[in-house]
Parts: C-alpha cells; structure tokens; sequence
C-alpha cells in the first residue's frame, strides 16, 4: 500500500547538520513538515518521494508502520 505521511523536521540539522531524520510527532526540534510518500509492503517501509531519509530516531520507523495501518484500517 501507498500512503502519503506528513514528517516534521529541524531545518537547520537538515542543512546543515547530520541529515534529514524526521520524526512523525512534531516535537520542540521541529521548525518544518513535509509530506513524504512512503511504500509499505510486509511491514516494511520504502520512501517513494521526498529528500534521502539518513536515519529514523527512537521509534520514529515503527511509529509511522503503526500510522499507515492505522490510517488503512481506521483504527
């Protein structure tokens, strides 16, 4: 399945800093959003559009595994 899934980020580490690493939750970090398609097939994530993700923090790549299903199976 394909979903679009909005991602908040700090615009600075971005530039400037070690990469993009979005988060699904906005928290204090975060001065920007972006939608990013992401892919998901057998519980695994592929990103269709957006900058190169470097890297997800915490739980972020679960999170939003948990949010496509939720959104496909309105939970």
């Amino acid at each position: 399945m394909i979903k679009i899934v909005k991602l908040y980020y700090d615009s600075y580490e971005f530039k400037y800093g070690d990469g993009f690493h979005p988060l699904l939750y906005k928290d204090k970090s975060c001065d920007s959003e972006i939608d990013i398609i992401f892919e998901l097939y057998n519980r695994e994530l592929t990103q269709r559009s957006g900058p190169l993700i470097k890297g997800y923090d915490g739980n972020t790549y679960n999170d939003i595994v948990e949010h496509i299903l939720a959104i496909v199976y309105n939970k």
